[in-house]
């Protein structure tokens, strides 16, 4: 998947995924990434993850979607994650409902909306 120069959308929903860094090395970080669109909801995903695509997110210059719903992500995870996104020009649609968000990453929600400066949706 990761040498594919077409996959432009994939749904690894449901697939009791726990670990996100092969997600991130081989499809998410590399600058020869055309993936626009990536489902991970309903997997089993964690703050640790969420860090992880935080990381990939910020260097991303493909991605236009990403659905992280329904996973186990807490706050430390979503602070990474959205730290990430703020470095991050491309991506305009984050599905992150049903985890386990609360006040400690609402800092680093609000600096992502302060950077953007094209529509940008979180879910």
């Amino acid at each position: 998947l990761a040498a594919s120069s077409t996959l432009l959308h994939l749904d690894l929903s449901h697939n009791k995924i726990t670990s996100t860094k092969a997600i991130a090395d081989k499809l998410i970080a590399p600058s020869e990434s055309i993936l626009s669109c990536l489902d991970l909801s309903g997997n089993k995903i964690s703050s640790d993850g969420a860090s992880i695509m935080g990381g990939a997110l910020a260097t991303n210059e493909s991605l236009l979607s990403l659905t992280l719903r329904l996973n186990n992500i807490g706050d430390e995870g979503g602070k990474d994650l959205f730290e990430g996104l703020a470095q991050n020009a491309t991506l305009r649609h984050l599905n992150m409902s049903a985890n386990k968000l609360a006040s400690g990453s609402a800092d680093a929600l609000l600096q992502v909306f302060e950077k953007k400066s094209q529509d940008c949706t979180l879910e």
